[in-house]
């Protein structure tokens, strides 16, 4: 980095190192008067106007941060995995991924996203089949007038689009999705709570702490004694095997070790335990005359200014 060059960076929707909280618009309108150099969670309906702009660079590259919706597996009847199976076959896959990122999001693999080792590139994922929703609901006796409620976070807008598309599917089924947006903190205090008071459907985005399988795995869908992340509260012991197995196993044989994350994520699958509904990418925008810019996706949306000149 040159000696003498200053970077300003803005933010959207998160705190400033001041302490003070900027909103889209004004990140936008810093990044394109010059007033800063780069940023990042501006609306996706603007990123094709900002590819246009010869001042900036739109930097565009997969992410580690996965949404999901996990099912309360504790309480009737998503208790019952023909039921879960039915929900994530109603959700519209697709549907989400163009109305809430603009077509830049990705269908999610299940547990652990593209680029990280043990991610299963044959996942055996779902799409949207109503029919076969429908038909799993009716295996079950699910008659029509079930009522359900998920939980997201407020300063999501991408969860809110899910949520409101969901919505409308499942009311072709005849269940009643109630969307219930909350400040993470009272939702997390709320999922922590006893699940069979809490919610039935936990919304939040997860990226790792460390860049491993065993990070997803072993956070959201390993037994818990009390609530933590495991916001679904799914117990499988053979399941907890294989990822204990797999952890020890990491640095030695990394080979078995990532067929045995692979199986884990293959039975959560199976037992429909979550929804994975897409993998967000990773976009921040820079003025065209910065230098040294490199996402890395195991530091979300950090600028390492020091690599940095123009």
């Amino acid at each position: 980095m040159a000696d003498s060059a200053t970077f300003f960076i803005a933010t959207s929707r998160t705190e400033t190192f001041s302490g003070r909280t900027e909103d889209t618009t004004l990140a936008q309108n810093r990044i394109e008067s010059g007033q800063a150099d780069w940023t990042y969670s501006l609306p996706y309906e603007n990123l094709e106007a900002l590819k246009s702009n010869p001042d900036l660079n739109v930097v565009v590259n997969p992410s580690f941060e996965t949404l999901f919706g996990l099912y309360n597996v504790k309480r009737p009847p998503l208790d019952k995995i023909k039921v879960r199976q039915a929900l994530s076959l109603a959700f519209p896959y697709d549907d989400v991924i163009s109305a809430g990122t603009s077509g830049f999001g990705t269908r999610a693999k299940g547990v652990v996203p593209v680029g990280i080792w043990g991610h299963d590139a044959a996942a055996p994922i779902p799409k949207t089949d109503l029919e076969a929703a429908r038909a799993l609901l009716a295996e079950e006796g699910i008659e029509p007038g079930l009522e359900l409620v998920m939980t997201y976070s407020t300063s999501q807008a991408i969860e809110a689009v899910a949520g409101e598309l969901w919505k409308a599917n499942l009311e072709t089924l005849g269940i009643t999705l109630t969307l219930q947006p909350m400040a993470w903190e009272a939702q997390w205090q709320l999922g922590e709570s006893n699940p069979e008071a809490a919610q039935d459907i936990f919304v939040m985005f997860w990226w790792p702490t460390f860049v491993t399988p065993y990070d997803y795995l072993f956070n959201l869908f390993h037994s818990e004694e009390k609530p933590n992340f495991n916001l679904g509260y799914y117990s499988n012991p053979e399941v907890d095997a294989k990822i204990d197995e797999a952890a020890k196993l990491s640095g030695a044989d990394r080979a078995r070790a990532k067929a045995l994350f692979i199986e884990a994520q293959r039975r959560i699958i199976e037992d429909a335990a979550a929804v994975f509904m897409l993998d967000q990418p990773s976009v921040h925008v820079i003025r065209s005359d910065i230098k040294g810019y490199a996402d890395n996706p195991a530091y979300g949306h950090v600028a390492f200014v020091n690599e940095l000149s123009r």
